[in-house]
């Protein structure tokens, strides 16, 4: 018999008059009790209309209770190990979607094909390693294998200093207007966003409106106010404020344009589409975006070229593929393996993480440890490790005499990325990746690795003899040891949740099905490859 309500409650009073936070650590779908909800997993109901149902609160009780910690400025972590279904949409929503933080303001002007003006607007570390509510994901929990990821959330998060009670409010020039907010937080009225708790790890979309005249000669300004309280108490406001040109030329508005921000942006849209409308719709309407803002610059910036090519902004060369990588995502894909609790989850960090994250956790970076230079993978005179070049995301350019990392981590490099995967022949021993929510560190090993390169890393003589269960490179006093091993340092220094180390040997491990699915630019994830995505996008640019 497992209760929830009752517990929480009983934790609540004596935060009341002081705020705080609490952590809260879940195991089992709370059945009993005052509000009690119920198993309502129901696979016969994934890809259909009704999917959606599964994605919201069975128990109005939580959103209350969620509404009254707000009030009373108390934050909640929530820590889930479940074996089985949980209804993270119920005991997740409260934590998530009244309590998160949000200091990174991201502003984009919608319907790109219809503006004069196209403002990036990004506000971020308004406040030093400032936290509040969260929720970490521990499915089928394995000491072996998740120990080490949780020991070191679990410190991160009570390690970290947060502010309480915190207001934020937007405010924008005459001819513009705030139209909406995307994101975890709660809003009593439309023009506070009120944030229970605050810290620097997570991302408020704003959408701005262009519904008046803006004289191109001056400049629009935009403000960002939040007033918190510290965590020793004291009242403070931070007041960000931005003036920038305003253009009638669509070719401005597109060569100034962030792609990164316009997906993370699309991303935290779908979400907030997906709650009310099915998950096919919801991915037609990404594809759709994709085509009228392409075509607007088709039409109105390069109009005489020739018809049969797509041409692509510059700073939007991509934008198609990291289209095609939210549809793959986790938290939109398709597929009878995507249960709603690993769906939601994912749609809880996709709504909530900034822009670079989003953009590393969309779309992987891969990096060939096996070919390091001499100053690759160690601190240069700046004592900054020097990261290796990015590897395509393709098998075709996988060595099998070779190694390489993948994570899903920024690393503030830009590469374009082309991927294919091959069939793999795969043999079933060990426990999948636990890659649920979404942080992802893997060990690809080709199958003819060197016996050198393996004795160096990993202290055995052939690949064969590699256990991919391990979490942890083992500490050898060798070159390439100390090179991997900083390079994976680096990485998670990147990141405020652990990257657990997945090693997947080529044709050998389980594991590789997982990294074959990060290979976005394949047929994989019930949806086309990059290819095939692109001649859809051009066929609809030429139809619009």
């Amino acid at each position: 018999m497992v209760m929830f309500i009752p517990h929480f409650i009983a934790e609540s009073p004596p935060q009341k008059s002081l705020g705080g936070k609490l952590l809260v650590f879940q195991t089992t779908l709370p059945t009993h009790g005052p509000n009690g909800i119920k198993n309502r997993e129901d696979s016969r109901l994934y890809g259909t209309d009704k999917e959606k149902t599964l994605f919201t609160p069975q128990d109005g009780s939580y959103r209350s209770l969620a509404e009254q910690c707000v009030d009373d400025g108390v934050c909640v972590d929530l820590f889930l190990f479940p074996n089985a279904y949980i209804d993270v949409a119920t005991i997740g929503r409260y934590c998530l979607k009244k309590f998160v933080g949000a200091l990174i303001f991201i502003l984009i002007i919608a319907q790109l094909y219809q503006i004069t003006l196209l403002i990036v607007f990004i506000f971020s570390g308004v406040l030093p390693a400032i936290t509040g509510g969260e929720m970490y994901y521990y499915p089928h929990f394995d000491r072996s294998r998740d120990g080490q990821k949780y020991a070191f959330d679990l410190k991160h998060n009570l390690a970290r200093e947060f502010g309480y009670n915190g207001v934020m409010r937007i405010r924008c020039s005459n001819g513009l207007r705030i139209h909406d907010h995307l994101g975890n937080f709660h809003m009593k009225n439309s023009t506070d966003v009120e944030l229970a708790g605050v810290d620097s790890e997570k991302a408020i979309g704003v959408i701005v409106k262009h519904d008046g005249k803006l004289d191109d000669k001056t400049e629009a300004s935009f403000q960002c106010a939040l007033l918190y309280t510290t965590a020793t108490g004291q009242r403070r406001v931070r007041v960000h404020t931005l003036s920038v040109p305003v253009t009638k030329l669509l070719n401005n508005v597109f060569r100034y344009a962030e792609m990164d921000t316009t997906v993370n942006l699309l991303g935290k849209l779908a979400i907030s589409h997906a709650l009310s409308k099915p998950m096919r719709d919801v991915r037609e309407e990404l594809t759709e975006k994709c085509v009228k803002i392409l075509s607007a610059y088709r039409k109105n910036c390069a109009s005489t070229t020739s018809p049969g090519q797509l041409i692509l902004p510059e700073s939007f060369k991509l934008f198609p593929l990291y289209t095609l990588t939210l549809l793959k995502s986790k938290a939109l894909r398709s597929g009878p393996d995507m249960t709603s609790d690993i769906r939601v989850v994912n749609m809880r960090l996709m709504n909530h993480i900034g822009v670079a994250e989003s953009i590393a956790y969309l779309h992987p970076r891969m990096f060939a440890v096996h070919a390091m230079t001499d100053e690759e993978g160690l601190p240069g005179p700046t004592g900054r490790i020097k990261i290796p070049p990015l590897v395509r995301l393709s098998y075709l350019r996988l060595d099998l005499n070779g190694a390489y990392l993948l994570a899903n981590v920024v690393v503030y490099q830009t590469f374009a990325f082309m991927a294919t995967l091959y069939r793999i022949d795969v043999n079933v021993r060990y426990l999948l990746p636990n890659t649920e929510n979404g942080y992802i560190l893997m060990f690809w090993l080709g199958r003819q690795v060197p016996q050198q390169f393996v004795q160096e890393v990993f202290g055995v003589d052939s690949v064969e003899l590699v256990d991919p269960r391990q979490r942890q490179l083992p500490v050898l006093e060798t070159t390439a040891s100390v090179k991997i091993r900083n390079l994976i340092a680096h990485m998670q220094a990147q990141r405020s949740h652990a990257l657990t180390l997945n090693i997947a040997r080529h044709q050998l491990d389980v594991s590789e099905v997982e990294f074959g699915t990060m290979l976005a630019e394949d047929k994989n994830n019930d949806a086309m490859s990059y290819v095939d995505y692109l001649c859809v996008i051009h066929r609809q640019i030429q139809n619009e």
